[in-house]
């Protein structure tokens, strides 16, 4: 519970609260955690730590998310855990975008 209420206390602090938009929060790999977004069901993987500039990395790489899932079609997950790096792996290969 400690690592989902710092999740949950990083995105939800007073810049903005992000917890509003997630549906999901997967906690299975303490080191790799995942949210799924109420609007998208792809699960964006936070790492453990640094959970509100990991996410925030992504939304503002998300119109490269939109061009990558109307080129291939799906995108299975898109993983932000890596410092100045977006994964977003498609079925059968990775797509890298460094920023």
């Amino acid at each position: 519970m400690g690592i989902y209420s710092r999740l949950m206390s990083d995105l939800g602090s007073s810049d903005g609260d992000y917890t509003l938009s997630i549906s999901e929060v997967l906690l299975a790999d303490p080191g790799r955690i995942a949210i799924v977004r109420e609007d998208d069901p792809v699960p964006i993987y936070l790492g453990s730590g640094r959970f509100r500039e990991r996410y925030e990395n992504f939304l503002a790489q998300k119109d490269i998310y939109q061009q990558l899932k109307k080129e291939y079609g799906r995108i299975e997950y898109i993983d932000v855990s890596f410092d100045n790096k977006i994964i977003f792996h498609t079925p059968g290969e990775s797509r890298e975008r460094s920023t």
